[in-house]
């Protein structure tokens, strides 16, 4: 996701930058580890990401992202982060390039969808893969699908996750009752109908969050409503919830993660560190 140079405006609670973000020391890497061109003393200079920490050069590193005033050096990296946090309408990250022109499709009538999504939800053998979905965003489709509510839009997981050393981790302290279980064939088909994210996955009895953001699907849907003010759904939000929501006996609790926010050192970085997103 190559774009040109982009100025960011962040209001993260725990300070993006902050002075224990480790760098890593310039004798770690020879290559940088965005595009893994070699540095030269004249023509390509290593330069530190102030978010993340990695080593990059000039040309990976255009963006810059203003912290408590102060312009911070922004990698591609963490600027397509920040981009897709954007594009998903999260309020602690502003850009003057502003959000994507999406594409947009036909939304089906509301007693459609959840007859397609109760049907796969009834139908679904037990996984030991689950999705983790935002109860704020589920509350607002199931106003939409039974009490004629405003269309949820994007599927909003960003408000579970904070940006910190140039990873999207669990906020702190993050309560249960923010956040949901569902199966993976009902997040697929939630992602059908409404894009957003970032998605995030619990396999088994692991205790970690395993969270991607994609710009397919962050920026490959923007479905509008139908106009049909009749075509609500008689069942009540309860008891949709009973078939929805799955409860797997170690469903992570956010705040067993806070520790991650206190390492010590950046270990190696490597492109794949944010996810699936893209490095050229």
């Amino acid at each position: 996701m190559r774009r040109s140079k982009q100025v960011f405006s962040l209001a993260f609670p725990n300070a993006v930058a902050s002075p224990d973000a480790a760098w890593m020391e310039k004798s770690e890497s020879a290559l940088c580890v965005i595009c893994h061109s070699p540095f030269q003393l004249w023509t390509k200079w290593k330069h530190h990401c102030r978010l993340c920490g990695r080593l990059v050069c000039a040309a990976c590193s255009p963006h810059r992202a203003y912290i408590d005033k102060a312009s911070k050096r922004t990698c591609r990296l963490c600027g397509d982060v920040l981009h897709m946090l954007q594009a998903l309408g999260d309020a602690r990250v502003h850009s003057k390039a502003g959000k994507p022109s999406p594409l947009f499709f036909q939304q089906p009538h509301p007693a459609d969808e959840y007859g397609t999504i109760m049907a796969i939800s009834r139908a679904s053998l037990r996984s030991d893969l689950y999705y983790i979905i935002s109860a704020w965003w589920l509350s607002r489709w199931l106003a939409y699908v039974t009490a004629g509510g405003d269309h949820p839009g994007a599927i909003a997981n960003h408000s579970l996750l904070s940006f910190h050393r140039g990873q999207l981790l669990p906020k702190p302290e993050l309560p249960l009752g923010a956040y949901h279980a569902i199966h993976p064939d009902v997040w697929k088909v939630f992602q059908h109908y409404y894009g957003g994210g970032p998605s995030i996955s619990v396999v088994g009895t692991s205790k970690a969050w395993n969270i991607h953001l994609r710009p397919t699907e962050i920026f490959g849907h923007c479905w509008f409503p139908m106009d049909d003010d009749n075509d609500s759904v008689s069942e009540r939000p309860s008891v949709i919830l009973r078939h929805l929501v799955v409860t797997p006996p170690s469903i992570v609790v956010p705040s067993t993660l806070a520790a991650r926010y206190q390492k010590a050192r950046l270990a190696p970085c490597r492109p794949r560190d944010l996810g699936s997103v893209p490095t050229s």
